[in-house]
């Protein structure tokens, strides 16, 4: 939850804040105002290890009230024993501590959070600029400390969640799928299966497969499991992209995080990217079992091995495509994944900073929801597209929820049962009445 929006002067103090930044070769130090001190601890939302990516992040937290440039700050070099009896000596202070990712303050320096959004508020009041901070779940804080804390080494370690896209995406997960399909193919439940029964024949094996390739440790993970790798992150990365929707629909700009970062091929990910991973793998999965039904009459004539490399090939075409295609008649699941990554909002038609094209509204077009109706009409202003990720829910497994513990989604699944009986009961009594929520369902991309 962010807490509620903190009004703060950008104007400078009486005394102004101490700001040291620390990383593994810079100990930079400097006095600042207010807004400049608390948009630096913003910047710690990005996750830099060092000086230089937090300087390259400074266009996503910038207000008016502030320098244009992070170069600008009069930040300078000091060593670490000058810096820590300057510390001592401020009225307010606040360490970034990049390279052990803490944050410390003290002295007078407001309490922060590690999820708030303050209001910077212009000399004359009139703006107020919103300034989202949320902290990723393996910084640590520490506020109203003493300077001693400064010299005591991070405990726990770093415990960053580390995506290994290279398998998820990669020929691994084709060859793991299509080893599975085949495997099933030659199965008796394949054979006694309904035929005719078009999609809906596949289900029960479609979930099998996608279950198993999540659930099943790895060695070349480490013993993790696929499914391990989707979770850590996700409300972080989601309250981070929330924030820049609320600095752009205060006037600011739409920037896009770095992709140069060291780690951001491995970065956690986040819901939208999340719930396309478990798109993919249906459509992967589906396509696999077309592929099966075509080859049909001389699979069992195959050796296994050629018929595992042709498979692999195929599905590696299929989700190539569909990688790049529009999905649900919008943007293609690449440029989603991309604006996920870097965490920024996808508002229609809305240029990025860092990123080419826009998200598409052509889906609209065939939508007769009338929500869909009144966005396409321009009368709630700009629309942002999401995916809510109800449908990772749908099947009742654990496996595809989007809760990341065993324990959350049991929670989650008697909290829909004794909301569906409470319904049951309600209109037990009223036939003729029913709950009109098909709409909102079909549509929850939009928000």
């Amino acid at each position: 939850m962010l807490h509620a929006e903190s009004p703060m002067k950008s104007e400078a103090s009486i005394d102004l804040t101490t700001l040291v930044v620390l990383d593994s070769s810079n100990c930079l130090m400097a006095e600042v105002d207010d807004a400049t001190a608390m948009t630096m601890v913003a910047l710690v939302s990005e996750d830099p290890s060092s000086w230089a990516e937090a300087m390259s992040v400074w266009p996503r937290y910038r207000t008016p009230e502030v320098c244009e440039f992070a170069s600008s700050l009069p930040l300078e070099e000091s060593p670490r024993e000058t810096t820590i009896a300057a510390v001592s000596a401020a009225g307010a202070w606040v360490v970034l501590d990049l390279e052990s990712k803490r944050v410390f303050t003290g002295g007078q320096f407001q309490e922060v959070g590690r999820d708030a959004t303050f209001a910077i508020i212009a000399d004359d009041e009139s703006q107020r600029s919103p300034l989202c901070v949320h902290l990723p779940p393996w910084w640590e804080l520490h506020e109203g400390v003493s300077v001693n804390d400064l010299r005591l080494p991070r405990q726990p370690p770093v415990n960053k969640p580390n995506v290994n896209r290279e398998i998820l995406y990669g020929d691994v997960f084709l060859t793991e799928i299509a080893a599975r399909i085949l495997q099933t193919a030659a199965s008796d439940g394949w054979r006694t299966r309904q035929r005719g029964g078009g999609v809906g024949a596949y289900y029960p094996f479609t979930i099998a497969v996608h279950r198993d390739w999540l659930m099943t440790p790895r060695a070349d993970l480490g013993g993790r499991k696929p499914r391990d790798l989707l979770h850590g992150a996700i409300e972080w990365s989601d309250r981070v992209t929330l924030g820049q929707r609320r600095r752009f629909e205060a006037g600011g700009p739409m920037v896009a995080a770095p992709n140069d970062w060291d780690g951001f091929a491995t970065a956690p990910m986040g819901s939208q990217e999340m719930c396309l991973y478990f798109d993919l793998c249906r459509e992967v999965i589906l396509a696999g079992w077309m592929w099966v039904e075509t080859e049909n009459g001389v699979l069992s004539m195959r050796e296994h091995n050629s018929a595992l490399t042709e498979l692999t090939q195929f599905l590696r075409i299929v989700k190539d495509s569909w990688l790049c295609s529009p999905f649900e008649g919008g943007s293609s699941p690449n440029f989603i994944v991309e604006c996920d990554r870097r965490r920024v909002p996808r508002g229609v038609g809305v240029a990025i900073e860092g990123i080419d094209g826009v998200e598409t509204d052509e889906h609209i077009a065939d939508c007769d929801c009338p929500i869909c109706q009144v966005i396409a009409d321009g009368m709630l202003g700009i629309a942002f597209d999401t995916i809510d990720g109800y449908h990772l829910e749908l099947d009742d497994e654990f496996a595809f929820s989007m809760q990341e513990t065993r324990e959350a989604w049991t929670a989650q699944q008697l909290e829909y049962a004794e909301f569906n009986a409470a319904l049951d009961g309600k209109y037990a009594d009223s036939p003729s009445k029913s709950v009109n929520g098909g709409a909102v369902a079909a549509c929850s991309r939009r928000c």
